[in-house]
């Protein structure tokens, strides 16, 4: 899920909209009357938050397309840490910093500073390191998934035979007269990343699938029942239902947007 790789940003937007939440309760008192979901008109004169110099009522900003998204996504994103730490998946310091550095020398082949980079991600170092470290983690939460057999490599080595021997010859240096002498012993570990790489494709559709499946979200803050449950349906279940009709239609997979 690429939305993984954003969760710094989507941190920072899901607090505004839990911020939302808590004055959408606060202002149900007011007014003379709870505020009402499905009519933005009933909302009072203090159910509102101010977005640059503007008023936009509780009820647009929860049920708006743009915070509903930050906030599954957020939701998606949480249930992959807790999976992660179910796993015993660990990402440490060095591993992020590692990470980093690597990204650090793409940015300066690009001709532009890892600052101005930052500034054209709206983050800071901080938050690009913790953003890392959630990539890293998604990454061998997929990983841990996949199981190489011994039939997953030979049918490898029998669908790519030759792309597999050009590589071995040519990470070796070897002359195109050493073709005929490459047999599966010899290219067995090109064949083990080709068959990694094949089966983590799978892993991740999986892996997403499960996080949507196993998503929830309860906005205890909103204290008017009704209200709550049609916020959390727009915000995970109907997606969820959405996406399940169309990749039973075959128009998309079934994994994370």
């Amino acid at each position: 899920m690429k939305a993984f790789e954003q969760a710094v940003k989507i941190l920072v937007i899901a607090s505004m909209i839990m911020l939302a939440a808590v004055i959408y309760s606060c202002s149900e008192n007011k007014g003379g009357g709870k505020g009402n979901v499905s009519n933005a008109q009933n909302n009072s004169a203090g159910d509102f938050i101010m977005v640059s110099g503007e008023q936009h009522s509780t009820t647009d900003v929860l049920t708006s397309p743009l915070m509903r998204n930050a906030l599954r996504e957020y939701c998606y994103s949480m249930t992959m840490l807790k999976k992660a730490r179910e796993a015993n998946i660990e990402v440490s310091d060095e591993d992020v910093n590692e990470r980093l550095e690597e990204t650090k020398v793409v940015i300066d082949q690009r001709n532009t500073t890892w600052e101005h980079y930052l500034e054209s991600q709206f983050l800071t170092e901080e938050e690009y390191w913790l953003n890392t470290k959630y990539s890293i983690m998604f990454e061998r939460l997929v990983e841990s998934k996949v199981e190489i057999t011994e039939e997953d490599k030979l049918d490898l080595w029998d669908a790519q035979q030759t792309s597999i021997i050009d590589q071995y010859l040519s990470d070796n240096h070897l002359p195109e007269s050493e073709r005929s002498s490459v047999e599966f012993e010899l290219v067995e570990d090109i064949c083990t990343e080709r068959a990694m790489n094949v089966l983590k494709q799978q892993s991740l559709v999986d892996v997403r699938r499960e996080i949507i499946e196993e998503s929830s979200l309860e906005l205890s803050l909103v204290s008017d029942e009704a209200a709550r449950k049609q916020f959390e349906d727009l915000i995970l279940n109907k997606a969820r239902e959405a996406q399940a009709e169309q990749a039973a239609a075959g128009s998309l997979p079934s994994t994370a947007k």
